[in-house]
């Protein structure tokens, strides 16, 4: 609870389900901090039979022109969205007997003028009136409302708020940083001299990792999240990712016993995830690399920017690829592979300051990149965001 009386509650609306964590707040003012509390709740989306997405570049085209025209089909799949959403929240609530609450919520697509709804979304319905309607079920459940929900953030700005304002955050005691948090896809996260920097505002020289060709050919975020890591495997396996994991079989264990398709796996996760530590060093430290596979765009990218000869003083390893960063059971067919992957990057890059910052004496520099300590990071940072917001 705050110190209102107040439960917190951060939301991490996926693409598949909403979870809902209880967000602790010890201290106040300047030496306020948020831990993960003990209590969660999940439920997915139930999806409508039948359901078709308006194809992305339809929805683009109507938001540009400031006329969305939701579908039947939209508004009724939104609904089971805000159903979801709502009942995780009251099910934290009913756990702990809360009758007042705050939340915070990030959610995928692209955000209405005032973020509270969605006007564009891969793969899902457009729901301009998420917020309201979210609200609206929450009160129904005789639940008060702190105060309205502020805005739908994104999971990559919320892994940086979690990083930097979390007691056990990584972005905390840095100026400068990147966290890569890979799960479902890529959240990508900076701060760079002490401040936290969207990528929406770097997009004149530094794209997100969605959009970068990797050295396989597909995006970093097709290699080296955990959903493609799997769909790479089942591949190998001729089976699916779903009849894996219901199996409970996974890549990494199958790798540290020396299953040599598990491990041909891993070595390409290990060698794109370099690629991407090595990518966001270069860009930030020198601008953009000169690099023909990643295409026009890319390319296109301006070498100038305002944090130029900046070295990133830690690389943080987050979501699922955090867990596994840490294990030591896998550091023999993950951890080190991308370390020394990204000491050849650094030794090939004609940059002397930067291949001695990352790879001094010729090994990896001890502390360079980390895991991160926080297992929801996006719904932690759902909260805190939520949590400033009503506090200013």
């Amino acid at each position: 609870m705050t110190d209102g009386g107040v439960m917190l509650i951060g939301i991490d609306g996926g693409a598949t389900e909403a979870k809902s964590h209880h967000v602790a707040v010890e201290g106040s003012g300047a030496d306020v901090s948020f831990a993960l509390g003990d209590l969660s709740a999940s439920r997915r989306y139930e999806r409508i039979d039948g359901f078709e997405p308006v194809p992305v570049g339809d929805q683009i085209a109507q938001r540009n022109a400031g006329d969305v025209q939701v579908t039947d089909g939209e508004r009724e799949q939104g609904e089971r969205y805000t159903d979801a959403a709502a009942a995780t929240v009251i099910e934290l609530a009913e756990k702990t007997g809360a009758r007042r609450v705050l939340i915070g919520m990030g959610m995928p697509g692209l955000k209405t003028e005032d973020g509270r709804g969605i006007n564009a979304i891969n793969n899902g319905a457009r729901t301009p009136d998420f917020a309201e309607r979210l609200e609206e079920k929450i009160r129904a459940a005789g639940i008060e409302l702190a105060g309205p929900l502020a805005r739908l953030g994104s999971d990559a700005d919320y892994c940086g708020i979690g990083e930097e304002h979390a007691a056990e955050g990584a972005f905390r005691d840095v100026e400068s940083a990147y966290y890569v948090g890979c799960g479902t896809g890529i959240a990508d996260a900076l701060k760079l001299a002490g401040q936290l920097v969207p990528l929406d505002d770097t997009k004149a020289w530094l794209q997100k990792s969605w959009q970068i060709p990797s050295w396989v050919g597909p995006t970093f975020e097709k290699i080296a999240s955990a959903n493609s890591m799997m769909s790479l495997f089942a591949g190998q396996m001729k089976t699916t990712p779903a009849a894996l994991v219901e199996e409970g079989t996974f890549p990494q264990d199958l790798a540290a016993t020396g299953d040599p398709l598990a491990q041909a796996v891993m070595t390409t996760v290990a060698a794109t995830l370099a690629e991407i530590i090595f990518e966001r060093l270069f860009t930030i430290h020198a601008g953009r690399e000169e690099a023909p596979h990643r295409g026009e765009a890319y390319l296109g990218l301006s070498r100038d920017h305002p944090y130029r000869s900046m070295l990133l003083e830690r690389i943080v390893v987050g979501q699922r690829f955090g867990f596994i960063w840490a294990d030591e059971r896998y550091s023999d067919i993950f951890r080190r592979p991308c370390e020394t992957l990204l000491v050849a990057h650094a030794s090939r890059c004609g940059d002397d300051a930067l291949a001695e910052h990352i790879a001094p004496g010729g090994s990896i520099r001890q502390g360079l990149i980390v895991a991160s300590r926080l297992r929801e990071a996006p719904a932690i940072g759902a909260a805190i965001d939520a949590w400033k917001a009503w506090a200013s």
